[in-house]
């Protein structure tokens, strides 16, 4: 019996297409089920698939927007603040300018949120 124990990355080369292909569908899964979420506003349902989804495609920023918009309706500024500055640590490990414009906006809008609640 043959087993993979050992055996050098480039002895799987030929399932590179396969599991591009399976990381792709985990990654649109996660995204319809936090999309879903959102429109229940299951914001724990939310998180864990903007998380599954992360795990997957850590660099996708559709993930991070669900995870910082499930935090901001969760009221956990810490892990918010948390993320914010991954993202900004991957950027910069990624030598990108910053994130995305879209997700810059959430930002923004939901450090607002949070100012707002201290505030009132």
């Amino acid at each position: 019996v043959r087993t993979s124990a050992g055996a050098g990355r480039s002895s799987w080369a030929w399932s590179e297409p396969d599991q591009q292909n399976m990381i792709a569908a985990i990654s649109d899964v996660a995204y319809e089920l936090a999309e879903r979420a959102a429109e229940t506003s299951d914001a724990e349902l939310m998180l864990k698939a903007a998380t599954r989804g992360a795990m997957a495609s850590p660099a996708s920023e559709a993930h991070i927007r669900h995870k910082l918009t499930a935090y901001a309706h969760l009221g956990d500024q810490d892990a918010f603040e948390s993320t914010v500055t991954a993202l900004y640590s991957q950027c910069e490990a990624l030598e990108e300018e910053g994130p995305e414009p879209e997700t810059a906006q959430l930002i923004d809008a939901l450090k607002e949120r949070f100012d707002k609640r201290k505030a009132g």
